[in-house]
């Protein structure tokens, strides 16, 4: 039988059209479910697979959802993907009386795939989203780092070291330095949402990843901490990823 999946066009039918429209840029699209365009996203061949061999033969025609691709893809990944920083529409962070600190962090929490090194100084950058919920003499933790009381929330935040201790109260915050990189990360949503065309459905998301991203390949897959896993379509000067999902 032939599966459907919510949102996506499968067959060549509907997606030749859609082409040559201008509104998909080829099969190798990164909103399309074709092999190309799944690859390009960075769905391993596996998870296609373990998917394919999940539905079954069935002589009716299915209809599934993306997110049940992307649970497995999330689980093959999960413990090869190395991790990273990514901070989407960053705020400068100015951090008073801080330590100048170099640290080795862990590519990956529990697998054993190396270490990152960083050398910090008092100029972060932290994501807009957590920035705007900031208040004035609340503490946070920039994550795996330490400790930060805000002590001016304005389009920077001004703040002061507060220890090396971890504590579970703190909210953490993913972070970069000075010694990062511009980035784009392109975010694919359904093509299609209540019938229509979404017009929505390629998004940009701006920021800045640690310079560490420099040492993996093009075409490699990696988890941005608190943002998703990312493809790396392309490095250099300004890096481009695309969002894979959760």
């Amino acid at each position: 039988s032939r599966l459907s999946i919510e949102g996506m066009p499968v067959s060549k039918r509907l997606i030749k059209p859609l082409i040559e429209e201008g509104k998909v840029k080829g099969y190798d699209d990164v909103r399309l479910p074709t092999l190309r365009g799944l690859k390009r996203r960075g769905i391993l061949k596996e998870a296609i697979r373990q998917f394919v061999l999940s539905q079954g033969i069935s002589k009716s025609e299915g209809v599934v959802t993306f997110d049940q691709i992307e649970a497995i893809n999330r689980k093959l990944l999960d413990p090869i993907a190395k991790r990273f920083f990514f901070v989407p529409n960053p705020i400068k962070l100015i951090v008073r009386d801080a330590p100048l600190v170099e640290k080795e962090l862990r590519l990956h929490p529990t697998e054993d795939l190396g270490y990152r090194k960083v050398k910090t100084g008092r100029i972060f950058y932290i994501p807009k989203s957590d920035a705007s919920n900031l208040k004035e003499g609340e503490t946070i933790r920039l994550k795996d780092l330490f400790n930060v009381t805000v002590e001016k929330v304005g389009k920077e935040i001004e703040g002061r070291f507060a220890g090396m201790e971890v504590k579970p109260e703190y909210e953490k915050i993913q972070w970069v330095t000075e010694d990062h990189l511009p980035m784009v990360i392109i975010k694919p949503d359904l093509l299609f949402k209540e019938g229509k065309y979404n017009e929505e459905s390629l998004k940009e998301i701006g920021g800045f990843v640690e310079r560490n991203i420099e040492i993996v390949k093009e075409g490699e897959v990696v988890q941005m901490e608190r943002f998703g896993f990312v493809k790396i379509e392309r490095l250099g000067d300004r890096p481009l990823g695309i969002y894979v999902h959760r």
